[in-house]
């Protein structure tokens, strides 16, 4: 989502420290005022949590990792998916 969004930001980031991995997550927020893979750009905002995994060398140096988020729910927020029936949600209490 990152690069359909001239004002992509991250809010609520929080970090974790175990050997030699990082672990953060936030919320990834921003308008999609640029063109998602094929599709034209909606104006809609979107927000949605997010998660990196980095891996560091003995250097201090990242080799590795990656991003992670609800790309349904922001899909879905930015309009180019429609919204999910959740109709088995009452059925998860």
């Amino acid at each position: 989502m990152f690069y359909a969004s001239n004002d992509a930001k991250i809010a609520n980031y929080e970090y974790f420290l175990s050997g030699d991995q990082t672990f953060s997550k936030f919320t990834l927020y921003g308008t999609n005022d640029q063109p998602y893979e094929d599709n034209p750009a909606t104006g809609n905002n979107f927000s949605v949590d997010a998660g990196e995994v980095l891996d560091w060398d003995s250097e201090g140096k990242v080799k590795g990792g990656m991003i992670f988020y609800d790309r349904l729910t922001a899909l879905e927020q930015i309009g180019l998916v429609p919204p999910a029936n959740n109709t088995i949600l009452p059925y998860l209490h």
